[in-house]
C-alpha cells in the first residue's frame, strides 16, 4: 500500500492544550497552502466542488485521501497521535476497495469491527463509500471525536483560484 506521512512539531501547540477544533484549522490551512503551491492543473475526472461526492483533495494531478491525527484526539483513538499528522493515500489504492466488490465489502465490514474495538465507540457518521451519494470526502479526512461534521467543506482553493483567473 502507498501512503505518505507528514508529521509536525506539535509541542507549541500541546503547550497551550490546543483543542480538537485548533487542529482542525489548522489542517484545512495546511491543506489550502498547499494547494496554492500546487503548480498542477486539477484533474479533470475530479469535480472541483468538495461537496460533490466524487471530490478528492489533489496535488500534482493525482488525487488523494487525506487523514488526520492529532494530541488532542481523546475519544477516537484511531485519530490519536503524539504529534500533528497528516497522511496521504492516492485514490487509486481504494480501486478494488469499493462498494460494488465483494472484496471491498468484506474489508470494510472488518475495518469498521476493528475500530469500533479500538475506539470503544461507534465509527464516526461520516465513513462512507467514495462517490456515494450522500459521502463527502472532506468529512473522512478530519473526523472530530465526537459524531459532528462541519457544514461545509473549509477547502477554499479552488475559490481563491478562480478568484485570481477573473481579475
Amino acid at each position: 500500500m502507498c501512503l505518505s506521512c507528514c508529521f509536525f512539531d506539535s509541542t507549541t501547540l500541546q503547550k497551550q492544550k490546543a483543542e480538537v477544533d485548533q487542529y482542525q484549522e489548522l489542517f484545512w490551512s495546511l491543506l489550502n497552502s498547499l494547494h496554492e503551491l500546487d503548480e498542477a492543473q486539477w484533474p479533470e475526472h475530479i469535480p472541483k466542488d468538495p461537496h460533490d461526492p466524487k471530490w478528492e483533495f489533489c496535488f500534482n494531478g493525482e488525487p488523494y485521501f487525506a487523514f488526520c491525527a492529532t494530541p488532542a484526539h481523546q475519544v477516537r483513538k484511531s485519530r490519536q497521535f503524539p504529534s500533528f499528522l497528516i497522511a496521504f493515500q492516492p485514490r487509486w489504492v481504494f480501486d478494488e476497495i469499493n462498494a460494488e466488490t465483494t472484496f471491498g465489502q468484506k474489508l470494510k465490514k472488518a475495518i469498521r469491527q476493528r475500530l469500533v474495538s479500538y475506539d470503544g465507540i461507534p465509527a464516526h457518521p461520516a465513513l462512507k463509500w467514495y462517490g456515494q451519494q450522500d459521502n463527502y470526502e472532506w468529512e473522512q479526512y478530519f473526523l472530530s471525536d465526537d459524531d459532528s461534521s462541519l457544514s461545509k467543506c473549509p477547502f477554499m482553493a479552488m475559490k481563491n483560484k478562480w478568484k485570481s483567473i477573473r481579475s
